[in-house]
């Protein structure tokens, strides 16, 4: 989003993450369905969108949801004669499985390419913006800190030895070197490598994989990924509203979000549940793989720290915890926190001076 540009576009599609900060910098007109738009949206995903709007109007539509999953390499399962992972599968059931397909020398078992998503899980909520700090003393940090360190002792050699690039999850299992990753089928942020970017790595080297339903940690709230949505909206002041409106329901028509649940995009239409059998099956990534898994994560789904929207460091640090000398975790993890702590307070200063520089300029061109 090239906000600060001066170009204001008719139409923009978003990451759901950042609708918090685009309301704070007034950039989006409230949107008034009409009957005759027949949008036939859940309820509960527009009640979402609501939820984070102060006066609780409609600023953007939902376009398409990503979707998670648990990658598994199918060979590796074979070679060590241990059975596929399952639906409905917790932290604690996979990271067992993945002792017994753990083989350092050769591959790492179990790894994750989004942390943010693990986090959101654990309701992690590392900064109060009342008082601007940073907090290690919460149950879900500790659960995190625990969770990465156990994550580091199922890596490779070569990962752990750091011959393996930065935010490499993705492509390593697509090379046919991590028995299982855990992700999302696009890339959610450009830091992020999602299943869909690896399709001709997949294809050359062979890897034979399906997917289950991502697992959930071991507690008394089961919670689902934070759901990773794509809305469409309108800016204040854009010059083609009409226009623009007349796109946003043509690309949330029934075709058009069949269309796209055929492709691998998930709809959230109430009628798309009709067609979940039919999820990704024009796609030669995905079909024959058992997509059905994608929707089996029947909890309620957890959020990224709101707070922190356009803020992606975390996932970065706790990858340098896991992929660190086993020896060295412990110092690795402090340095992360102490990165971590340094770089919140930094972003949160910027995203201030931000919001006020675009409320500036938003209500000039009003």
């Amino acid at each position: 989003m090239k906000l600060k540009s001066g170009e204001v576009p008719d139409l923009i599609v978003f990451n759901s993450r950042f609708l918090p900060l685009l309301l704070e910098i007034d950039y989006l007109e409230p949107i008034h369905v009409k009957k005759e738009y027949d949008l036939d949206i859940h309820e509960s995903a527009l009640a979402d969108i609501r939820s984070f709007a102060p006066d609780s109007e409609l600023y953007a539509l939902p376009l398409g949801q990503n979707v998670t999953g648990l990658f598994y390499n199918k060979a590796i399962f074979d070679e060590m004669n241990v059975p596929y992972p399952t639906d409905g599968m917790t932290w604690e059931d996979i990271t067992v499985l993945a002792e017994n397909v753990s083989n350092p020398k050769k591959w790492s078992a179990l790894d994750i390419a989004d942390y943010d998503l693990a986090a959101s899980q654990l309701s992690l909520r590392l900064f109060d913006p009342e008082t601007e700090r940073v907090d290690y003393e919460l149950d879900a940090w500790t659960e995190m800190e625990h969770f990465v360190k156990k994550l580091n002792s199922l890596q490779s050699e070569e990962k752990r030895d750091g011959k393996s690039p930065k935010n490499s999850s993705m492509s390593a299992f697509a090379s046919g070197r991590t028995a299982m990753v855990a992700g999302s089928l696009y890339d959610d942020t450009q830091l992020k490598q999602g299943f869909y970017d690896q399709e001709s790595n997949l294809t050359m080297n062979h890897v034979e994989w399906d997917a289950v339903s991502y697992p959930v940690f071991s507690d008394e709230k089961l919670l689902a990924p934070a759901k990773q949505t794509l809305y469409i909206g309108v800016p204040g002041a854009a010059m083609n509203k009409e226009e623009a409106y007349k796109v946003m329901i043509y690309l949330l028509s029934e075709e058009v979000q069949a269309d796209n649940m055929r492709k691998g995009l998930a709809s959230l239409r109430t009628d798309s549940v009709s067609i979940v059998d039919q999820f990704g099956e024009s796609s030669s990534l995905l079909s024959g793989k058992s997509t059905a898994s994608f929707f089996k994560t029947t909890t309620q789904a957890g959020a990224f720290e709101p707070s922190l929207d356009d803020y992606f460091g975390m996932g970065q640090r706790l990858e340098e915890v896991v992929s660190s000398s086993t020896f060295l975790a412990d110092q690795t993890l402090q340095g992360a926190k102490e990165n971590l702590r340094s770089e919140i307070s930094d972003y949160w200063n910027k995203r201030s001076r931000f919001i006020e520089e675009m409320r500036s300029k938003t209500s000039k061109m009003e």
